[in-house]
């Protein structure tokens, strides 16, 4: 599964998520681009998931059959050591997400 984490999310994450191909923003030079402009480049380079803290992100309205889910993360505190605490549930939420669907992971709850 080929997994984005977007600017918001610790780069440190990326390196304990074995079993994905996890790319992140900001080493792909995402950093401070559009919402919209990550989706489209996400969506170009066939990546599965995008996981992102920003409750905000949604699917742009130009592309009514997206082909990649959206995995929120919605975990206090929001920081590396706390969404390590959560990897379990993260892992989850990426396993099981669709294309087209906002998925949030929560906690705590």
């Amino acid at each position: 599964m080929k997994v984005l984490l977007d600017e918001t999310i610790p780069e440190g994450l990326a390196e304990r998520m074995s079993g994905f191909n996890v790319l992140v923003a900001r080493r792909m030079g995402m950093v401070g681009k559009s919402q919209g402009a990550v989706l489209r480049e996400v969506e170009d380079s066939a990546f599965d998931v995008v996981v992102t803290a920003d409750r905000r992100m949604k699917f742009p309205g130009s592309n009514p059959y997206p082909r990649f889910g959206i995995v929120v993360l919605d975990i206090l505190p929001a920081t590396e050591e706390g969404y390590l605490e959560q990897m379990d549930r993260i892992r989850s939420a990426i396993l099981g997400s669709k294309p087209g669907v906002v998925s949030t992971v929560r906690w705590p709850r």
